[in-house]
């Protein structure tokens, strides 16, 4: 696995620069570490990233739970990357919620003002999904579209692991 904050810090000014002027081309990993480093040179990147509406890179030493946050403030948003960390700590935390929601309703609460709530969570959580699985995909170079046929399955999660230059 390529250590990217290694390999940007022996880039030139220069080149960084011209990096963070086509961020997009870049994996995930590999924006947060530009990013990185053009902040520890003092680099000017701002107007890149305000500009450029499809940066969405997590930085990897974001925690679980800034990646959950984040998943959810780009609930509706099916432009960009996703990184791994965003991606599953998005799907499980909500799929081990809705699990432990479907155990305490079927043994436990009984209550179908639980079952309810359930229900909307489940619901709620649908378009979410879907955007951060979009943006997984287009950080492994494929095509978004993939979703609506529900080509997302077990093929497709062994590659979402890997990290490809995209076209989005």
């Amino acid at each position: 696995m390529t250590n990217f904050p290694e390999v940007w810090s022996r880039k030139s000014d220069e080149q960084v620069q011209d990096a963070v002027g086509h961020l997009t081309e870049y994996s995930a990993e590999a924006q947060a570490a530009i990013l990185g480093e053009a902040s520890q040179r003092g680099l000017d990147f701002e107007q890149t990233l305000t500009a450029d509406d499809t940066l969405t890179a997590t930085p990897p030493s974001a925690s679980l739970v800034e990646c959950y946050v984040q998943g959810w403030r780009r609930g509706l948003v099916f432009r960009g990357r996703a990184g791994r960390k965003e991606c599953f700590t998005f799907l499980f935390a909500n799929t081990g919620m809705l699990v432990a929601g479907l155990l305490a309703v079927s043994t436990v609460w009984w209550n179908e003002l639980f079952a309810w709530l359930l229900v909307l969570f489940f619901l709620a959580i649908q378009v979410p999904h879907r955007a951060v699985i979009v943006r997984r995909l287009h950080d492994i170079g494929r095509v978004g579209w993939w979703v609506l046929l529900g080509a997302s399955s077990y093929p497709w999660w062994r590659g979402l692991t890997r990290v490809a230059p995209t076209r989005w």
